[in-house]
C-alpha cells in the first residue's frame, strides 16, 4: 500500500527493497553470531539464483499491479498462488490433484471472475492490465515455492539472504534496460524515505519475524495467518484510498480466499 505514495519506478523500489533487506538480515546474523553455511550455498547456488530471479521480478510486477488496479483486487489475485501450485504439482512434483483441490480451483476461478467484473463483460483496460500483472506475480510465487522445495542442506537465514541478494542483482539490469533512469527525480526525499521503509520494515524485519515465527507454528496455523495479509489490504485500501468492494466482489473475495485456504489445509 505504501507503493502508492512512492513516485519511483517499480523496479527501482524493488532493488532498494532487496538491498535494504539483505543488509538488515546480515546485521541480524552478525549480531546473533550465527555461523554462515557457505558449503550449502555453494551446493545450491543455481537454485538459489533461480529463486532470486522469481522473487525479484515478482516484486517488480506486483508493485506495478498496484499502480493499475485497486490494492484490494491486486492482493486478492496475488493470493491465488496456491492455485498455480495445485495445477503444477502433477507436472513438477508428480502429485495427483485431489477432488477437493479441483473443487477449490473451480471456486477460486469463479471468485476471480466476480472480483474482476468479467461476468459483466465490461472490464476497464487499466484494471484488466493490473489484474493480469497480479496473476503473473502469483504464478511467480508458485515458481519460487517449487524451486525452494528442491533446495537442501541450507538454513533459513542463508536461504533468505542469498535469495534477496540474487533478487536485487537480477533487478539492477532490469531497471536500466526497462526504465528511464535518468528521468527519475532522485532528490525526492519522501520517496527515498518510504522506499527504505519498505526495505527495512516490509522486507528485512518481516523476513526476520517470518522465519522465526514459522519455527514455532504448525503448517495449518501458518496458512491461516498468511491470509490475514489480503484481508488487511482490503481493509486498509478502503480506509486510506476509499477503494470499496461491491457485494458481488465481496462474494468473489470470500470464494478466492476461502477456497485457497481450504485447499492448503490438511486434516
Amino acid at each position: 500500500m505504501v507503493r502508492r505514495f512512492i513516485d519511483f519506478p517499480s523496479g527501482l523500489i524493488a532493488v532498494v527493497r532487496g538491498a535494504t533487506g539483505v543488509l538488515f538480515l546480515v546485521a541480524v546474523v552478525l549480531c546473533l553470531s550465527k555461523p554462515f553455511n557457505w558449503q550449502g550455498i555453494k551446493q545450491n547456488w543455481g537454485k538459489l539464483l533461480l529463486a532470486g530471479c522469481f522473487l525479484g521480478t515478482n516484486w517488480a510486477i506486483l508493485f506495478e499491479a498496484y499502480q493499475h488496479t485497486s490494492v484490494a483486487a491486486a492482493e486478492l489475485f496475488y493470493y491465488t498462488n496456491p492455485l498455480f501450485v495445485i495445477l503444477l504439482n502433477p507436472l513438477l512434483m508428480g502429485e495427483r490433484i485431489t477432488f477437493r483441490q479441483l473443487v477449490c480451483v473451480l471456486l477460486a476461478l469463479a471468485g476471480m471472475v466476480l472480483v474482476s467484473g468479467l461476468y459483466t463483460l465490461n472490464v476497464h483496460l487499466e484494471d484488466g492490465w493490473g489484474i493480469l500483472l497480479a496473476v503473473t506475480a502469483a504464478a511467480e510465487v508458485a515458481g519460487l515455492i517449487f524451486v525452494n522445495k528442491h533446495i537442501e542442506n541450507i538454513g533459513t537465514y542463508e536461504r533468505a539472504i542469498v535469495q534477496l541478494a540474487a533478487a536485487t542483482l537480477v533487478l539492477v539490469p532490469y531497471v536500466f534496460f526497462t526504465e528511464n533512469v535518468f528521468s527519475i527525480d532522485f532528490s525526492d526525499s519522501r520517496a527515498w524515505l518510504l522506499t527504505c521503509l519498505v526495505g527495512l520494515v516490509h522486507t528485512g524485519i518481516a523476513y526476520y519475524l517470518y522465519y522465526n515465527g514459522i519455527a514455532n507454528l504448525k503448517a495449518q496455523e501458518i496458512c491461516i495467518l498468511g491470509y490475514t495479509d489480503p484481508f488487511m489490504a482490503i481493509v486498509w485500501s478502503s480506509v486510506v484510498f476509499g477503494e470499496t468492494l461491491g457485494t458481488v466482489q465481496i462474494v468473489g473475495a470470500v470464494l478466492i480466499l476461502g477456497s485457497m485456504m481450504y485447499a492448503e489445509l490438511r486434516g
